[in-house]
């Protein structure tokens, strides 16, 4: 059933719709009848007065004005009287005669059109015989203007040897400049992107938009036409190349690859949209360019990520309150980051032998308490459990008590008891790096580093890694697809059961915090 802007029809007004859109140049609200309740339905002068509404957005928009022109508000005046769809464009008597005034016919039809008026001409040759006349006339005025503009530099400076740069065909060059498809690149995302259910871009389209803002803010404007592969190599090289950042560093591997899949993106969407611009054939080389400081290593090789010493992260559990070590807990007993304890609620643990315990050849006892959640992330869809630390679940059975006190699904929550998880921001994990910055920032010093709060879900698998194997690191930290929605076969897939009983051999590497993550 269609749906319709316009919820509430006006009151009737001597027997009929009659609502009042927009105004005339002197100001004046103009009226519109769109219809009779005994001829006219509901529905259909809903869909009249939506039409006329967004003919007059169309038409200020495109015009740069904030009244009807006559035009305009004769073709609103039909959709108001529900003449046929497509509307007939009448062409004038002297038009459907003559050539000349037949341009001016065309000009007034196109016009109508741009502004979203469904229009068809009662005699479409004349209107030929118009346009043929608009591009004579265009293309003679671009001819000298081209040519006068050449004069005019050669005069202005004749130690120049080289003529300057001019398209092919000035009149099928695109106008639109590199700047302007650019932002018309990042309408494009913001309109056709996946949303999340706070209505908001989901976080790989909102970045995508934010990297066109900055080819903007780097890149000097040109003509769309004179994006030729020459330009398109030196935009794609610039990124290659590491430029240095406002800290004047050189900015990492990972953001000129992201900048330069913005840019193929990019040269995409204008092949594929109504500028008249085709991408250069041939492929651009992508290659991003190597630096010293890319590898990070001791030596003797790079052993893995930075992660904070046992004893150290045992005074960070001393000093956080029950929020704090339940953030703590989660983060080492299941490798969990920001996303993952933001959207943690009381339905992601259950208590109790594993219900497949034979299955997975794991030893289970109903003390035993798991914790399990397919994610919704924006890459992939990924089934991951853990085995819970007895020393952890209380803190679990607090979190949740509070949430339901206070009627929150999720267990972490700010002061004001909101989530500290805001799916709604641009930056979600802002509140965990405050708080982790201002947990840690007491200890700070020589033997104290300042690791990131993403570090702490690095330790477990780190260990996992070189006492188990990468297979298990890699579960633990949900990477890769199940393959499958069936949960027998994820398990029979992957070794739950071996990364259950790892994480129960593990800990009493993790005894020395676990000791500190006491209910208070």
């Amino acid at each position: 059933m269609a749906t319709y802007a316009t919820k509430q029809l006006p009151k009737l007004k001597k027997g009929a719709w009659r609502p009042r859109i927009g105004k005339t140049h002197k100001g004046r609200e103009v009226e519109f009848i769109v219809g009779r309740p005994a001829d006219t339905s509901e529905n259909e002068a809903k869909r009249r007065i939506d039409s006329i509404k967004s003919l007059y957005r169309n038409q200020c928009d495109e015009q740069g004005v904030d009244y009807w022109k006559p035009i305009s508000l004769t073709y609103a005046r039909k959709i108001a009287r529900g003449e046929q769809n497509p509307l007939i464009y009448n062409v004038s008597h002297m038009g459907k005669r003559d050539q000349y005034h037949a341009s001016e016919d065309f000009f007034i039809f196109r016009q109508l059109q741009r502004v979203g008026v469904n229009l068809v001409a009662d005699d479409p040759f004349a209107l030929q015989r118009g346009e043929a006349v608009v591009k004579q006339l265009f293309q003679e005025q671009i001819d000298k203007a081209v040519a006068q503009a050449i004069r005019d530099v050669r005069s202005k400076y004749p130690e120049l040897d080289e003529p300057p740069v001019v398209p092919d065909d000035p009149s099928t060059a695109e106008l639109t400049t590199f700047h302007e498809a650019l932002r018309q690149f990042r309408q494009y995302l913001l309109e056709t992107s996946p949303k999340t259910e706070a209505g908001q871009l989901i976080d790989n389209r909102r970045k995508r938009r934010d990297q066109a803002r900055w080819l903007i803010e780097t890149h000097d404007d040109i003509p769309l036409w004179q994006l030729n592969k020459t330009e398109c190599q030196k935009l794609v090289s610039y990124w290659g190349n590491r430029p240095e950042t406002k800290k004047s560093k050189r900015c990492s591997n990972s953001h000129s690859k992201h900048m330069i899949a913005c840019l193929t993106a990019f040269f995409e969407w204008c092949d594929e949209s109504d500028l008249r611009w085709n991408k250069p054939k041939g492929k651009l080389d992508r290659t991003i360019l190597k630096l010293p400081q890319d590898k990070k290593n001791n030596g003797f090789g790079q052993i893995g990520p930075e992660t904070y010493k046992v004893h150290q992260l045992a005074q960070l559990a001393k000093a956080a309150d029950n929020q704090g070590k339940l953030i703590l807990g989660l983060s080492l007993n299941c490798a969990f980051g920001a996303a993952e304890i933001g959207r943690i609620t009381a339905e992601c643990f259950f208590s109790g032998v594993h219900p497949h315990a034979e299955l997975l050849n794991l030893d289970s006892t109903p003390d035993d308490w798991f914790c399990y959640f397919r994610w919704n992330r924006p890459k992939s869809d990924v089934y991951g459990e853990w085995l819970l630390w007895e020393e952890v679940i209380p803190l679990v059975e607090w979190g949740i008590d509070r949430a339901k006190n206070v009627g929150q699904d999720r267990l972490i929550l700010s002061k004001r008891n909101r989530p500290f998880y805001r799916d709604h921001a641009k930056n979600k994990q802002t509140s965990f790096a405050n708080w982790f910055n201002a947990l840690r920032k007491p200890f700070l010093s020589d033997d104290f580093p300042a690791h990131p709060f993403g570090t702490l879900r690095d330790t477990l698998p780190s260990i996992l890694r070189h006492e188990y194997s990468q297979e298990i690191s890699s579960v633990c930290l949900a990477h890769g697809e199940t393959g499958s929605d069936s949960l027998i076969e994820c398990y029979t897939s992957r070794p739950f059961g071996k990364l259950h009983t790892a994480i129960r051999e593990l800990k009493g590497k993790f005894q020395p915090v676990l000791d500190e993550l006491v209910v208070t």
